[in-house]
């Protein structure tokens, strides 16, 4: 694609990178002069109408994202028959690249990370939209160190897809959440957990499961438990290790709520790395949820060992191919996966298949299961989800089960509300602090004001509103009063007094005064100023100037002796002698001199510099100019 103009503007200039699913290009913007990224979609991506219906959806529902932490989606387009999307350009590395090159992390630097990827999960949690792919090689780190998550709602788009593409797996399997390995419900603390297997790659340096093949990795997602992180690092914090291990929780009832939940543990290691604050439930309740094989195939019934040895052998095989299908499809749509499941785990016996019941209204989801003839029970638990909607079942949808078990519901309550303090007036940390306490989530925006800097001068929403918890309050914060500047005027040559009119009329005032003697102009002439004309001042500044002060010249007076020789031709002729002097002329000598008188001194007083001329029966005779 060398020198390739995609959308009749952006001009591709080098490759970035591939994956499974794309190939990403650096290219130049020739109508707004920038360096974007476009992700130009594989040709097997580009066939499939119904995924490039989902796809432009989700990628326009990503391009809704607006937050420092989340790379932007700028443009979605087609040319001729290449489907792309245009995004920021982040000048920097992906996770996946920092690691390598640094090996693990500093537990303060994953922290860091962590809770920067975690802000960006909350913004789009909030919105609706869960990654479902969150990896190192989707986080960014730009040069200023600043944390960029990408790809959202592109693997919504392959999860509902009809396209095969068994390598999108390849990278993916070792940070899937359980749910998303069997190809069960998906929210988003599925994100959560991908991101719990992140930060244990960050501090240990190692994957917490890896195998030889995906099926393999996806096997241990499902059934085992993690190694401790301190096994590979002693120098992790306690609380740390916590975190991470309740992210990674099997059960999705016992992980973090919200993401940001689990910033507020983050920054709580931060200050407290040794605290006890993170609380993780038992292990058991997650053990007994995972496919509840166990009670499924639990009879009580006694068998002969060697049938028994074939048997389990046999419901290996089919777990193994269960997940081989659901990893290859898990491009094309992970609901597809339970039915494989159902069918690996089918018995002989009058057993139910398990519906879907999550986003179900509860009166739905109860006349269903009211249908089959299953009991339930049912448990109210906040969530961003509409009140009365069910959020998890327990079996999951697509295991077979028997009439007797019954059906555990979780439903929303809707959001958690919480009343907004009233903040105004109080200090920036204050208010944060006021503000976190009542599990409130704070945006900051500056303005000029009279109030003191730091000062909280307006917020939004006002005081006593109910808000969902973990909502977002805007504070505008004071920077004092505003900086006006003004540009200094030319004040030179002006007396005085228009010279202060002139500098108040521009908001400046006028500072020390300092007279200079001068004998040749006025007294009250600007002669100087400082700042000097076009500086620019803050408003109220002075101006010093530098002003004149006449002084009448200090005389002294100097005699100049001129000698009168007469022309030998001449017995006496009529001589005189006129002084020039600052304009002025003066005759200071006058008479006829007889022959016999030369030479004749004469003496001539001046007080400055003169020209000094001496006429013979008025012809010039001789001109001299002294000091």
């Amino acid at each position: 694609m060398d020198e390739f103009v995609i959308g009749n503007r952006y001009k591709v200039e080098e490759k970035l990178g591939s994956g499974g699913m794309s190939v990403v290009y650096k290219a130049k913007d020739a109508i707004l002069n920038r360096y974007v990224a476009i992700k130009v979609l594989r040709s097997e991506f580009a066939t499939d109408e119904e995924f490039l219906q989902r796809f432009r959806t989700e990628a326009l529902a990503a391009a809704s994202l607006s937050h420092p932490n989340i790379v932007s989606i700028y443009d979605v387009g087609e040319q001729d028959g290449i489907y792309y999307i245009v995004m920021e350009y982040v000048n920097g590395k992906t996770l996946k690249e920092f690691m390598k090159e640094t090996g693990r992390l500093s537990p303060k630097d994953a922290t860091t990370i962590a809770i920067q990827v975690l802000r960006a999960l909350d913004h789009a949690h909030k919105k609706g939209i869960v990654h479902r792919d969150i990896k190192p090689q989707n986080i960014l780190i730009d040069e200023n160190g600043i944390v960029k998550v990408t790809d959202f709602g592109i693997a919504r788009a392959v999860s509902t897809g009809t396209i095969i593409n068994t390598n999108l797996t390849i990278g993916s399997v070792h940070y899937f959440s359980p749910e998303q390995a069997r190809g069960g419900y998906v929210d988003s603390r599925s994100d959560l957990y991908s991101l719990g297997v992140v930060l244990y790659e960050m501090v240990t340096g190692v994957l917490p499961f890896d195998g030889d093949t995906p099926i393999s990795i996806a096997l241990k997602q499902l059934q085992e438990q993690p190694i401790k992180p301190t096994l590979y690092n002693p120098n992790i914090p306690k609380s740390l290790e916590a975190i991470i291990l309740k992210a990674m929780q099997k059960d999705i009832l016992l992980r973090y709520q919200s993401a940001s939940e689990m910033i507020q543990d983050l920054k709580n290691s931060l200050i407290e790395p040794e605290g006890d604050f993170v609380k993780i439930e038992s292990h058991e309740n997650a053990a007994t949820k995972q496919f509840q094989l166990e009670k499924i195939k639990s009879d009580n019934t006694v068998v002969d060992p060697k049938k028994e040895s074939k048997e389990k052998r046999k419901d290996w095989i089919y777990v193994v191919a269960g997940i081989l299908t659901a990893l290859i499809i898990v491009a094309i749509g992970w609901l597809i996966f339970y039915n494989a499941i159902g069918k690996s785990l089918t018995y002989q016996e009058d057993n139910i298949t398990m519906p879907d019941l999550v986003g179900f209204s509860i009166d739905d989801a109860k006349a269903k299961l009211d249908e089959l003839g299953l009991k339930y029970s049912v448990e109210e638990q906040n969530d961003p989800a509409e009140k009365g909607t069910v959020i998890n079942q327990d079996p999951a949808a697509g295991i077979k089960v028997k009439k007797d078990i019954t059906v555990k519901l979780t439903v929303s309550k809707g959001p958690e509300m919480v009343k907004v303090p009233d903040v105004v007036g109080l200090n920036i940390k204050d208010a944060q602090i006021e503000l976190d306490n009542s599990g409130l989530s704070v945006e900051i925006k500056r303005d000029y004001s009279d109030k003191p800097v730091d000062t909280v001068i307006e917020q939004q929403p006002s005081a006593n509103q109910l808000i969902e918890k973990n909502g977002t309050v805007i504070l505008t914060v004071s920077l004092g009063p505003k900086i006006e500047k003004v540009v200094v005027p030319d004040v030179t040559g002006m007396n005085i007094v228009d010279a202060k009119d002139v500098l108040q009329k521009n908001g400046l005032n006028v500072g020390n005064i300092t007279y200079k003697e001068v004998t040749d102009r006025e007294s009250d002439i600007i002669i100087s100023q400082s700042p000097s004309y076009g500086q620019q001042v803050v408003k109220g500044s002075t101006v010093d100037l530098i002003v004149t002060k006449k002084v009448e010249p200090k005389t002294t007076t100097k005699i100049i002796i001129k000698t009168v020789i007469l022309p030998s031709d001449l017995e006496e002729a009529n001589v005189k002698i006129v002084v020039s002097s600052n304009g002025n002329e003066s005759i200071v000598f006058d008479r006829i001199v007889k022959k016999e008188e030369t030479p004749l001194q004469v003496k001539i007083p001046i007080t400055g510099p003169s020209t000094i001329r001496m006429y013979i029966n008025d012809q010039l005779s001789t001109e001299e100019t002294v000091e």
